[in-house]
């Protein structure tokens, strides 16, 4: 993901000078492939969302990662966004599927902060 924002705008600034269109091809390829690689990993981590919905709901949430969850929630914005741009209904489930994950992990990480401050005082 940080590769597809690193590239998904073009970089080059306005000038009075005629472009040159070797660099607005190149910068058009880029944005290009930059929005593929975010619908492809989109997709992907709709699938793991949707697996770790599963496990998290046969085991509970306990042994979920912060890093799952900052996957899941990125994602969740990523498909938001795409949804947004395109209106393809397939990125409005899948951040549905992300939003229902983040919504279930989230009452396992509420719980572990009120318990945290307990902790510190042993």
């Amino acid at each position: 993901m940080k590769l597809a924002e690193n590239h998904s705008c073009d970089s080059q600034k306005e000038s009075t000078h005629t472009t040159n269109v070797e660099v607005v091809d190149l910068a058009r390829e880029r944005v290009e492939r930059s929005l593929q690689i975010l619908k492809d990993i989109s997709a992907k981590i709709t699938i793991f969302a949707e697996r770790v919905q599963q496990q998290v709901s046969l085991s509970g949430a306990e042994k979920i990662s912060p890093f799952v969850l900052h996957c899941i929630y990125r994602a969740d914005m990523i498909l938001a966004w795409l949804f947004h741009e395109t209106g393809d209904e397939k990125y409005s489930n899948g951040k549905d599927i992300c939003n229902r994950l983040l919504q279930t992990i989230d009452v396992r990480w509420k719980t572990a902060g009120m318990l945290f401050p307990k902790f510190i005082r042993i």
